[in-house]
């Protein structure tokens, strides 16, 4: 197994490693439990942070995204309604549910949503945050 705490460019990506041990952790509960889970990949570069979800069969009308803190939290929203028909084609009952499946996600640098650029295409969500901080230079 790939050791999540290695460093890569000399940094340690802990947000990739704490994010790696729930993901491993999940994949042993039964399987009810984790169809509410998000599953995100989560990228920290010296320029950027890239967020990605896969969100099969999801449309990009039920997916909000929105900061909170430091943070970025990701919300999916699906409506299915079922109906029942009688013979002659007669509406029996309706049923409708709703679930909301949501995710926070901490980053690691100050942002704002200015900084942040969103795509969704083929099941996939991408979202890239900027990091605009720099670093402070002593004399």
């Amino acid at each position: 197994m790939k050791n999540p705490f290695s460093k890569e460019s000399g940094q340690v990506n802990l947000l990739g490693s704490i994010d790696h041990f729930f993901q491993q952790t999940f994949k042993h509960l039964p399987r009810a439990f984790a169809q509410g889970i998000i599953p995100v990949k989560v990228d920290e570069t010296k320029d950027a942070l890239v967020i990605t979800a896969d969100l099969p069969g999801i449309d990009k009308r039920a997916i909000h995204l929105r900061c909170r803190y430091q943070s970025l939290v990701l919300t999916v929203e699906q409506t299915d309604q079922l109906s029942t028909l009688d013979e002659s084609g007669q509406t029996v009952s309706e049923q409708q549910s709703i679930s909301i499946r949501e995710r926070e996600i901490p980053v690691p640098f100050l942002f704002s949503e200015e900084d942040i650029r969103a795509h969704y295409a083929n099941g996939q969500l991408t979202v890239t945050i900027e990091n605009k901080q720099k670093q402070i230079l002593i004399d």
